[in-house]
């Protein structure tokens, strides 16, 4: 089967399809606008690049010239399915009209972020019927939770359209069998606490509340270390700026560490280092870093978020917080440092559903299945 795909770089997730898709046996081609801006490919991956061409500098030609681009490399290429992850394929929805030969190439399956139907639907009119137009092109909608699933309904999605589907956890590679004592020592930790937060530098994920939470936490427990993860994705300087100005005030910098963006293989080790792991979103799907850091037995403090409510149970296997405040975050990674009883039991129970629920070689597996529904064309005619 051939296969093409069309979505952010640098990305994890979609370093998880391309080797998925690779794993399972197909031909990958990888579509993409501009040159690659950090690292490469997984190997195999066929790339074609995108530039947008303005000639004598007109407005709009540059977008046109990309639609007529991409028209003549789906006729080339002729894949079996193409695949494009986010609505937006990593652009401004703005954009979505000129890239009209992406949502008329069929088999079409689309992947929705939790942005992509949770957020910009509400930004505008014309941004809600571009999105509409969007899901309406596709054969298949996937999300990575039923909240997801709903709000892709609710947009008017029929139901045989959509499909959950998570990107996986290799439960072999994170697991809480990790030897953290090289790490701990690099970072020069100490003998107490952790609490990591993974997300990217981006006021979507509220970093500056939880820089905001650390004086209340280090008033109680002086030796607790703080861990916070710059990503190669979405990555915002000028936040991460803001929060670091903010640790500087306050004069916490001896007790946090900003990590530099670490390979994939490398996160279980910070992750089994973490006794709280903090991930407090505005908004968001399924978030998979907070799976995997589970799955290495740190205990989730959390934002309310559906996704997450269909497998947290606030109190039993994690905290859920009413609001992202500083103060609220404090008492919850207070709560859970003092709580040790609650902390091992809900390490059990999250590997336990981590693994029944998002092994990697389940998801792998019904990928398969549904790219194969897609070209029988089993999910939605558009006759």
């Amino acid at each position: 089967m051939r296969i093409c795909m069309m979505a952010p770089w640098p990305s994890v997730h979609t370093d998880f399809l391309l080797k998925a898709a690779l794993r399972m046996g197909y031909e990958v081609h990888y579509l993409r606008i501009g040159g690659l801006q950090a690292g490469g490919l997984p190997p195999g991956v066929q790339l074609h690049s995108l530039e947008p061409r303005r000639p004598m500098g007109l407005r709009y030609t540059g977008q046109i010239s990309l639609g007529l681009q991409t028209r003549r490399l789906l006729k080339r290429i002729k894949p079996d399915v193409l695949h494009i992850h986010t609505l937006f394929a990593g652009r401004h929805w703005r954009e979505l009209p000129w890239l009209w030969p992406l949502y008329s190439y069929h088999p079409l399956v689309l992947t929705a972020w939790g942005g992509d139907l949770m957020v910009t639907p509400g930004t505008s009119r014309s941004a809600r019927r571009l999105i509409q137009f969007a899901l309406r092109s596709a054969d298949m909608v996937l999300g990575n939770s039923e909240a997801l699933l709903d709000v892709a309904h609710s947009l008017g999605v029929a139901r045989q359209r959509l499909h959950e589907m998570q990107f996986g956890i290799d439960t072999e590679l994170f697991s809480p069998a990790q030897d953290t004592t090289q790490v701990r020592e690099a970072l020069a930790l100490g003998p107490g606490p952790v609490v990591y937060s993974p997300r990217a530098f981006t006021p979507t994920y509220n970093q500056l509340a939880i820089a905001e939470a650390i004086p209340k936490v280090l008033q109680v427990i002086p030796e607790c270390r703080f861990l916070f993860q710059r990503r190669a994705e979405f990555h915002r300087p000028e936040y991460e700026a803001e929060v670091q100005e903010r640790l500087d005030q306050q004069g916490v910098n001896r007790a946090v560490r900003i990590l530099p963006p670490s390979q994939y293989e490398d996160m279980p080790s910070y992750y089994a280092l973490a006794d709280v792991l903090v991930s407090v979103p505005s908004h968001e799907g399924m978030p998979r870093s907070v799976l995997e850091a589970v799955a290495c037995g740190a205990f989730p403090v959390v934002s309310d978020l559906p996704a997450l409510r269909e497998w947290i149970t606030d109190g039993e296997n994690g905290l859920i917080l009413s609001s992202v405040e500083p103060k609220q975050i404090a008492e919850a990674i207070l709560y859970a440092l003092s709580h040790k009883s609650m902390t091992e039991k809900a390490s059990q129970i999250n590997r336990e559903i981590v693994e029944r629920r998002w092994s990697y070689s389940f998801w792998l597996q019904r990928l398969d299945e549904l790219y194969k529904l897609a070209v029988a064309g089993k999910s939605y005619s558009h006759a």
